[in-house]
């Protein structure tokens, strides 16, 4: 069912030259359409940051030098508008964020970006560690920004072995597996402070919980890092995945028709009083799609093969959900966080993984269901506006930015390796 063998990253639509010519020109309307959201904020999910990753890479896949020079351009003025009052230390909304896509397209813009890593490393690296020791392992926001930040910087197996030991220190072990509650400040910010006392939130998805861990991890194995220890967690990590697969979930349905097939909830609760989560439909940030390509990095990076042919079998099953119709009319946005092109560019990337046909046409169907609603909403995707106050329409994550790159990685031989930065590679 699997293979290990990596192949260069090649454009799935060369057979499908009519969606091809669709989607470049739905990809040169968002070019024109950037600008428009201007003033971008710096971040990396929301506004500068990103969008250096979009011209970046419109660079690298045409080598127009116009691209370069915008990509240039926000850099700089990325440098000189950054300030501890306008950004904290973390990867989604600070100078982890920052940092990470000078390092990342360094090599693409034949830039040197050793000297800003040097100015902030120790403020980043400082932060990551007192977020970790607090529980806090949220990456985006906090403990382990700063060690994928340590992974795209490379050389950094000190700081990244001290991160895994922390990691590892406050993980909860028992027969059901290995795991860790829900990052405390991020159960503030999203209003589950009103549960029972005894119910503790176990996050499974990719943006917020266990699943990042798993990818980091994964990455961290991969460079050499604490092995033992990693090996070790992931085990435990993907047992209790398995264990929370196919619990009952609040909106569950009997009904054929209804039937989501879906393997998991947002959250696994745990306690006396603790209600079941609700179902999730296919999305990066949370429920199967996310978890599915976590495991399926982790058997890639351990060259584990039963983790893999489970993730090539989850895969599968997730691609078998655009079958319903529930399911596909639920997801009414486009971007990289829980939108159609988002689910495009995972199946995208779990095909070059997995190499399984069934893949490639659920990554052809979910770019199609994008663009055909490009059209149905007047020439315009539809996003979410704001996330956490701040504005997302430009953006990486949920907005155009996000988008656009994805749509490059079904134009352009181009392997997209920004995704790493959302956990996909």
């Amino acid at each position: 069912m699997n293979s290990t063998i990596e192949i260069p990253w090649q454009s799935v639509l060369k057979d499908q030259e009519d969606i091809k010519t669709i989607a470049t020109e739905t990809l040169h309307q968002v070019i024109d359409h950037l600008p428009s959201f201007a003033p971008y904020d710096l971040t990396l999910m929301g506004g500068k940051s990103g969008i250096i990753l979009f011209y970046s890479y419109l660079y690298k896949a045409t080598q127009n030098i116009d691209y370069y020079n915008q990509a240039v351009t926000f850099i700089e003025e990325s440098l000189v508008e950054a300030s501890p009052e306008t950004m904290d230390l973390s990867l989604a909304a600070g100078y982890a964020g920052l940092v990470w896509v000078m390092v990342h397209v360094a090599e693409i813009l034949d830039l040197d970006a050793s000297e800003i890593a040097q100015n902030l490393d120790a403020y980043i690296k400082n932060y990551s560690k007192k977020s970790l020791q607090e529980g806090d392992y949220d990456y985006m926001y906090f403990g382990m920004g700063g060690m994928l930040y340590a992974l795209e910087k490379g050389n950094e197996e000190e700081f990244l072995g001290e991160c895994v030991d922390l990691l590892a220190s406050f993980a909860k072990k028992d027969e059901k597996g290995i795991r860790w509650s829900e990052s405390p400040t991020y159960t503030q910010i999203s209003d589950k402070e009103d549960l029972a006392e005894d119910v503790v939130i176990y996050n499974l998805g990719l943006s917020h919980g266990i699943s990042s861990i798993v990818v980091v991890l994964a990455r961290c194995f991969k460079a050499g890092v604490r092995q033992n220890t990693c090996k070790e967690l992931l085990t435990g990590i993907i047992q209790y995945f398995l264990n929370c697969k196919d619990v009952p979930m609040q909106n569950n349905s009997d009904k054929e028709e209804d039937r989501y097939q879906c393997h998991f909830s947002y959250t696994n609760r745990e306690g006396e009083n603790a209600i079941p989560d609700v179902t999730t439909n296919l999305r990066w940030c949370y429920g199967d799609l996310g978890i599915t390509a976590a495991i399926s990095l982790a058997g890639q990076y351990t060259q584990d093969s039963e983790w893999l042919q489970l993730g090539a079998q989850l895969a599968i099953d997730c691609a078998r959900r655009h079958t319903h119709k529930v399911e596909v009319t639920s997801v009414t946005e486009a971007g990289l966080c829980h939108g159609t092109i988002g689910n495009a560019h995972i199946f995208n990337r779990l095909y070059h993984l997995h190499h399984l046909s069934e893949l490639k046409e659920a990554s052809n169907f979910w770019l199609k269901k994008g663009l055909e609603q490009y059209e149905e909403w007047g020439q315009k995707f539809l996003v979410n506006e704001t996330l956490f106050g701040q504005p997302q329409v430009p953006g990486l994550l949920e907005g155009y930015a996000g988008i656009g790159l994805a749509l490059m990685s079904f134009i352009y031989d181009v392997d997209p390796a920004w995704d790493k930065v959302l956990l996909l590679s």
